[in-house]
């Protein structure tokens, strides 16, 4: 991978890790579209996309097994 494209995924992954939506978005296209939901402990967490609009999003609770 050349050197500067590890520069901006460095970059983008520093901006992601403290909160920094204006930095992580500078590289994207404008229909860049981030879904954390899933990867969250949060799942209303929501979406991000290049326009920083966050739209929350709700999941059903998981299922668990009471099967003894």
């Amino acid at each position: 991978m050349p050197s500067q494209n590890v520069e901006i995924v460095r970059r983008a992954h520093e901006a992601l890790n403290g909160g920094d939506m204006d930095t992580l978005v500078v590289p994207c296209d404008a229909a860049f579209r981030l879904d954390l939901s899933d990867r969250s402990f949060n799942p209303a967490v929501g979406l991000v996309d290049r326009s920083l609009v966050t739209r929350k999003r709700r999941r059903p609770p998981r299922m668990r097994s009471t099967a003894a």
